[in-house]
């Protein structure tokens, strides 16, 4: 081993031994490689065929031993020749066996490196990632076992056991009478939704506790013969549709609804004479305590109650008014 100490600027000159020429390698690095492993790159220079010349700053270096890599590419081939404990870089002096003789010299250290490159051929079989003739990122290949039920021995899709996606269609309208084509979740939602009608109830503006709906009996009760689903919905709360005859259909809400268990919505086709539907709201349960009133005035609604105090003050002592007449 050849020991230099450190700090100290050298020139490597590497002997190439066996059947490589430097002049037509490609991809070529040389390098030097500490005991963990770790690899500095050096700019090397080819002096001739089997001949490559480095120079090192010393500063580059830390103390320890180091070998000598090369790699490269020839006639297609990738090869690697790493010498181990050529170069040693020392503390002193006295530890080293190569020395500056005047000032600012550069030694040269030269070294033999052995490279064989022998041809390989590339097997498919083999597992072993070291091996020349590992081959890397191979794509899978699937047997013919993994394949039954997706692909035919022809090739063609086996429609058996594998859904074509053509056979996908975004709407359903138009492809209800096939048992081949399969809809999206968007074009089951966009069924589903389709299929419901929404009711809305409203209180007519400038008559209290008078209602209206937006879709008469005859749209409602045609949509429910074609098999379609019914909602209603009053100020933001969903109705069920709880019952449906020739004559009314039936909406009902549950769970204390503006004060009330339950709220129901009848929806009826116009009275003999009439021209619009009738729509009447029924309450059961509790009563609303935001109808409780404490005065009663012209501008009492028939919504709203009175509170005992305030029946007594309008009426006064009727046992004793009684008593006096």
């Amino acid at each position: 081993m050849i020991k230099v100490v450190e700090d100290n600027d050298f020139r490597l000159k590497v002997n190439l031994i066996g059947n490589v020429l430097a002049t037509i390698v490609s991809d070529m690095k040389l390098s030097l490689v500490d005991f963990l492993g770790r690899r500095i790159t050096l700019n090397h220079i080819v002096k001739d065929d089997n001949t490559l010349i480095a120079d090192i700053a010393g500063s580059t270096l830390s103390v320890g031993e180091y070998g000598v890599e090369l790699t490269g590419v020839q006639t297609g081939s990738h090869f690697c020749s790493r010498e181990l404990g050529l170069i040693g870089i020392v503390y002193t002096n006295s530890e080293a066996n190569l020395n500056p003789t005047e000032v600012l010299e550069v030694q040269t250290i030269e070294v033999g490196l052995s490279v064989d490159i022998t041809r390989l051929q590339s097997d498919w079989a083999e597992t072993d990632t070291e091996s020349p003739a590992y081959i890397k990122n191979k794509p899978s290949v699937y047997t013919q076992s993994q394949t039954a039920g997706l692909v035919k021995n022809d090739g063609s899709i086996d429609t058996t056991t594998y859904e074509p996606t053509a056979n996908k269609k975004n709407t359903i309208t138009g492809n209800e009478s096939s048992n081949t084509y399969y809809p999206t979740t968007k074009a089951v939602a966009d069924y589903v939704n389709g299929r419901t009608m929404v009711v809305n109830i409203r209180e007519v503006q400038g008559q209290s506790e008078v209602y209206e709906a937006d879709k008469t009996f005859a749209e409602i009760s045609a949509h429910i013969e074609a098999g379609g689903s019914v909602v209603a919905k009053l100020e933001g709360i969903e109705f069920s549709l709880t019952g449906y005859e020739q004559g009314f259909v039936l909406f009902s809400a549950t769970g204390a609804i503006y004060g009330f268990a339950s709220i129901s919505v009848t929806i009826e086709p116009p009275a003999q004479g009439e021209t619009d539907d009738v729509v009447s709201m029924y309450s059961q349960g509790n009563e609303d305590v935001d109808n409780k009133v404490t005065s009663i005035s012209a501008q009492s609604t028939d919504q709203q109650y009175p509170s005992a105090k305030c029946v007594y003050d309008l009426v006064g002592d009727v046992e004793t008014l009684l008593a006096a007449i």
